[in-house]
């Protein structure tokens, strides 16, 4: 005989498993932005670590429900430019420049991190419509800067509080 057939069973125990589907605070109203950074001249950027060309840009968010969540926070994840982690590498031609994405308090965010969210937003009760603002610009990773195209791409992910 096997032993499988030798084998006794018995009801040891029980699984109860319970959980609570809950409803979304909002929806994203578009799921890509797109941020037009101004034109720069290399030369502008004379050491590591100068910023130039801040846009703003949001978030936009529709069907908020103030009464499921208080507040909403973003990350941010990306390709990395060398060990920086507020740094997102250029995807193009250009040269010792990269890309910061800023939150709403002027905070550069941290890409890639788990924990490193963006200040937050309040949900306003009786507001279904909501827009998380950042900033974007150019950061100088080395110099001298040469002169190209800039491309950076993250992908953002949301968190209600």
């Amino acid at each position: 005989l096997s032993p499988a057939a030798l084998a006794d069973t018995a009801k040891d125990g029980t699984v109860h498993i319970t959980g609570l589907i809950k409803q979304n605070a909002c929806t994203v109203k578009t799921d890509s932005v797109e941020v037009t950074l101004q034109d720069e001249f290399a030369s502008l950027f004379t050491a590591a670590g100068q910023t130039a060309g801040d846009k703003d840009f949001t978030i936009e968010l529709e069907n908020c429900d103030a009464n499921v969540y208080s507040s909403v926070q973003a990350r941010f994840e990306g390709t990395l430019d060398g060990t920086d982690a507020t740094i997102l590498k250029n995807e193009d031609d250009a040269e010792n420049i990269g890309v910061q994405i800023l939150d709403k308090s002027s905070t550069p965010m941290t890409f890639n991190d788990l924990q490193a969210w963006s200040a937050a937003v309040v949900l306003t009760e009786g507001v279904t419509e909501l827009s998380m603002p950042f900033t974007a610009r150019y950061i100088s990773t080395a110099v001298p800067v040469k002169s190209g195209t800039v491309d950076a791409t993250a992908t953002f992910y949301l968190q209600y509080n």
